[in-house]
């Protein structure tokens, strides 16, 4: 199940996979009497608390034995894409941008033919440039012909009661990578990169993020019945598998287990990334604190989780549910045996939801009786994905439940904590900011996330990161540590409300010691040579500003050509680039056009409004100017700088639209 917004209109939409009949040798759609097959089902939000079932004209309404979700913006054009796995063929579904997606597998280059069982998926940027890479993994090699029969053999008793064999005696297959090569194709990588070195695993869920927080994004992969994966980037276009010198590949018992989903989330709130497995029956999860440097260590017992084992569980995650700061953990549950529990009735087939609540990051408490009928009511549920589906700032969560309609769970918080939302917008990394790590200060605590591709059980979360403020009302700082190496922070930021961030766009990182130009790079325009640099502050939606376009079109073709250097400097956070370059042909600009979102500019020329103008010149700076006053006083102070003069006045007072604080 996915928790995305597929027509950004700031409201998540909810995406439900569906499977079908497997019979050899008859198509997935012919299985079935005619309008009855079923199909993955899109449902727009309608703002209201409801949804409108918009499959049929969505474009993704395809019969199949669907597994996996995952989410990203492949061709970085703002409008988030899908990638669906498959017993069969994975689909490349590219969101067209009109509530439509069509089926782009092929014209992406990825595979259209052939048999493979697609279990996890991931988007992400492996190499740092600027696209998301795909990460598919591959639960086993299954020829449906040749499967064994319940009962025969080993692998095919559990508790010496016949059942599906399996995964153990099944063959295993491998990973796969897809570099993303730009104009929406993918090439694969996977033996190159290292990735398909890894065998003899019964690959489920990935998950990709920064785990050892060296800041380039790696791939945890949670592995039925086998170890762990953890492929460590290399930051050289390779992927190395370090699950077990991290910690990361068996249970704290040394045992391999039977992983499900995955959970990536900071428990104790170290400013480190967490991580939550899910395992079958007899068995707990694995809960694995990060101890910095790349090392790991399960401590599911020590915090309390050893209470539940009868359960398989499912998709989880480590989320702060009731907005007290402290994120708390949430699983499903579900036999895969309906046969088990009518000899076994410890082992039923339906199992409930499981909540534990955090204890300040030193123990957890299970809670699930106590968090009302969605979570007691008994389902065989798989996939869960989290979000804020009424945005009313806490987290509801969409379960996928097996031979029944889905659960939408509403999170009704009274409302006394407070809480933020992190929404990213990418430029030098991919437009969605995959595999980030957000970290959020409040209460003098950090919390850190990471925006997934797929995590859960093969499902996709909303990408508004959610952090519960408890008492506070404001996070003390935002720090954005994005795919690209970029880093920014805001500060004194108010909760009760999603911030959008966009990369670059804050004090930090090179911001902090220079500005960007249009295409997201760093650039100093006071390194221009010259007799002198001019900086003329505007916005775009600012018409003081916007009436003196004729008067700096004048001033720059009187002096540029003279060696002046002249600067459009756009100070305003909220203006991207591509507003900035439609304010530049709008109104016929000529000078080059910088974004200020950090100030950085602002605070060197003491500027205060738009429009208003700063001369630098080797030495002292010249003080603030008004683009075009009566006395021209700007015109004025360039003739003299030039002919070596005096300059008549080193300031004058401007007049125009107020700039906002940073701060």
């Amino acid at each position: 199940v996915a928790l995305l917004d597929v027509d950004n209109d700031g409201w998540v939409d909810a995406l439900v996979l569906s499977g079908t009949r497997l019979r050899e040798g008859a198509r997935e759609d012919a299985r079935w009497p005619a309008g009855e097959a079923p199909t993955n089902r899109l449902y727009r939000n309608n703002r209201d608390g409801t949804f409108t079932d918009v499959t049929v004209r969505s474009g993704l309404g395809r019969t199949g034995w669907a597994s996996g979700v995952c989410a990203g913006d492949y061709d970085n054009d703002g409008w988030v894409d899908l990638f669906v796995t498959y017993f069969g063929r994975n689909v490349l579904y590219h969101n067209r941008g009109d509530g439509t997606f069509e089926d782009a597998t092929t014209r992406a280059g990825l595979p259209t033919t052939g048999t493979r069982w697609g279990s996890g998926c991931s988007f992400f940027d492996y190499d740092r440039d600027g696209r998301a890479d795909l990460f598919v993994a591959n639960y086993l090699a299954f020829d449906l012909a040749q499967a064994p029969e319940p009962g025969q053999g080993v692998n095919c008793l559990w508790k010496g009661i016949p059942v599906n064999c399996g995964p153990k005696g099944l063959p295993t297959d491998t990973n796969l990578l897809y570099h993303n090569e730009g104009g929406g194709r993918f090439k694969d990588v996977s033996v190159a990169s290292g990735i398909a070195k890894v065998t003899g695993r019964y690959a489920m869920t990935a998950a990709a993020a920064d785990f050892d927080g060296d800041g380039w994004t790696d791939v945890y992969v949670a592995c039925d019945s086998t170890a762990a994966i953890l492929y460590r980037n290399n930051k050289d276009g390779t992927f190395t598998d370090v699950a077990v010198p991290s910690g990361v590949a068996y249970s704290e018992y040394g045992n391999a287990q039977a992983g499900m989903g995955l959970g990536v989330g900071d428990f104790d709130r170290d400013g480190r990334l967490d991580l939550l497995k899910t395992h079958f029956a007899d068995d707990i999860p694995a809960l694995y604190r990060n101890l910095g440097r790349g090392l790991f260590e399960d401590v599911a017992t020590a915090v309390g989780l050893a209470v539940q084992n009868r359960y398989v569980q499912w998709g989880g995650g480590v989320h702060d549910l009731d907005n007290d700061g402290w994120p708390d953990l949430f699983y499903v549950t579900g036999n895969v045996y309906p046969e088990i529990e009518r000899q076994l009735k410890e082992y039923p087939h339906r199992g409930p939801r499981i909540v534990f609540r955090n204890r300040a990051g030193a123990s957890f408490e299970e809670v699930s009786a106590l968090s009302g009928p969605g979570t007691t009511t008994a389902h065989s549920s798989r996939g869960a994905a989290f979000g804020d589906f009424d945005n009313d700032g806490d987290l509801d969560v969409l379960v996928m439940n097996m031979n029944e309609p889905p659960s939408l769970l509403r999170n009704d918080q009274p409302g006394k904590n407070g809480w933020i939302q992190v929404r990213l917008v990418g430029t030098r990394s991919d437009r969605m900011g995959l595999g980030a790590t957000v970290t959020v200060t409040a209460g003098g605590r950090k919390h850190a996330q990471a925006l997934l591709s797929q995590g859960s059980y093969y499902s996709v979360d909303d990408p508004r990161l959610h952090f519960g403020l408890g008492a506070a009302e404001k996070a003390e700082a935002i720090e954005v540590r994005w795919p690209s190496g970029q880093v920014d922070v805001l500060r004194d930021v108010a909760g009760r409300r999603v911030v959008t961030i966009q990369e670059g766009s804050s004090e930090a990182g090179p911001a902090a010691s220079t500005v960007l130009d249009l295409e997201g790079r760093p650039v100093d325009p006071l390194a221009d040579p010259g007799p002198a640099v001019v900086l003329v502050f505007v916005g775009t939606d600012c018409p003081i500003a916007n009436r003196y376009a004729p008067e700096i079109r004048r001033l720059h073709e009187r002096f540029a050509a003279r060696g002046v250097g002249f600067w459009l400097v756009y100070p305003d956070r909220g203006e991207s680039s591509d507003a900035v370059r439609d304010h530049l042909r709008a109104f016929d600009l000529p000078a080059r056009a910088v974004r200020d979102p950090g100030h950085v500019l602002v605070k060197r020329a003491g500027a205060r409004i738009t429009p208003e103008a700063a001369v630098f010149v080797p030495g002292p700076e010249l003080g603030r100017m008004r683009p075009a006053p009566t006395t021209r006083d700007l015109e004025d102070a360039l003739e003299a700088v030039l002919a070596g003069r005096p300059v008549p006045r080193e300031s004058a007072p401007a007049v125009g639209c107020f700039l906002a604080d940073v701060e």
